[in-house]
């Protein structure tokens, strides 16, 4: 085991996988993918319950510093990373919906779905619980829901955190280990499509390394913990040539998915990939950033739920 490897292992990473559980109160129509709709939900509703100002928009805000939207929804660049090779920053979330598939619900039915928050954001769970609470509340998807509880689902148990009508939220372990059993092949599933661009290009099948992988899952994890939590040196070099040796097999499609931006008043196409992908010749490095991939997702538009990985067998 590399010195870096048992760094990565012995690591207490901050990151906490919550479990929602609404009921529809009307019939709700859902889109193909749900994570676009949970999240604009989301930003409305958490933007309602913090910001002091009601001003129509942040920039230039003197409380955007240390407002809660900002640091949730719209973070801003730290002086711990280089504008100049990093343009954006990712929130501190990712939504995971479970079903892929335009679906309707009707009044009474029960849907989950989760959400996975990493660093320092862990601290705001009232505010996420009560700002989705409300959203849903006061309508998605031409309807509206109630919620029922909210669990921590850790180590594939669930823990009750909260229920409707309670006062508080009961308290979480926020952080997770390193800890499945290391071998140098594995299968990673790609349960959401992946995106992953090279010269502002998403890469289709063919196209995709284990360099192009791997090199945007380091920036991944590089530009959460800097943004949210202390930043980590990760020897990209040496990593990098580590992800030159891996024997990769694909078995691989485009999905398309299109979500209508009621910021810019229009569609947009997000096509990626999904599928199976076989990873030969693994150090075990890069198998512990598979790991952390399982909650962090990887590509670009993770934040409604895309770039989400499983390893299935190792």
């Amino acid at each position: 085991m590399s010195k870096y490897s048992q760094y990565l292992k012995e690591r207490q990473w901050k990151a906490v996988r919550l479990r929602f559980q609404f009921q529809a109160r009307s019939s709700i129509r859902f889109p193909p993918f749900s994570g676009s709709m949970l999240r604009g939900v989301f930003g409305r509703a958490l933007r309602t319950a913090s910001c002091l100002t009601k001003a129509k928009d942040c920039k230039g805000c003197l409380l955007r510093t240390n407002c809660p939207y900002s640091r949730l929804f719209e973070p801003q660049l730290t002086d711990s990373i280089n504008s100049a090779k990093f343009s954006a920053v990712p929130p501190g979330y990712v939504f995971e919906p479970y079903t892929w598939g335009a679906e309707v619900l009707n009044p009474g039915d029960k849907f989950v779905f989760d959400m996975v928050l990493f660093g320092n954001v862990i601290d705001l769970i009232p505010l996420v619980i009560y700002s989705l609470q409300r959203g849903l509340g006061r309508g998605i998807g031409h309807g509206d829901a109630a919620l029922v509880a909210v669990y921590q689902f850790k180590d594939e148990k669930l823990k009750e955190i909260y229920k409707e009508g309670a006062e508080e939220v009961q308290k979480i372990d926020g952080t997770v280990s390193l800890k499945k059993t290391f071998n140098t092949s594995c299968v990673v599933r790609l349960l959401t499509p992946l995106r992953i661009q090279r010269d502002g290009r998403i890469l289709n099948s063919s196209e995709l390394t284990a360099c192009d992988f791997f090199s945007a899952l380091l920036r991944r994890i590089d530009l959460i913990c800097r943004t949210h939590d202390k930043p980590i040196e990760i020897p990209y070099d040496i990593l990098l040539e580590e992800a030159a040796r891996v024997k990769m097999t694909k078995n691989l499609e485009f999905r398309d998915w299109v979500r209508y931006s009621s910021r810019q008043k229009n569609k947009m196409n997000l096509p990626g990939l999904v599928g199976e992908i076989r990873f030969d010749d693994l150090s075990e490095s890069l198998f512990r950033c598979l790991e952390l991939a399982e909650f962090f997702h990887l590509g670009k538009n993770t934040a409604f739920g895309l770039g989400r990985i499983e390893i299935v067998e190792s």
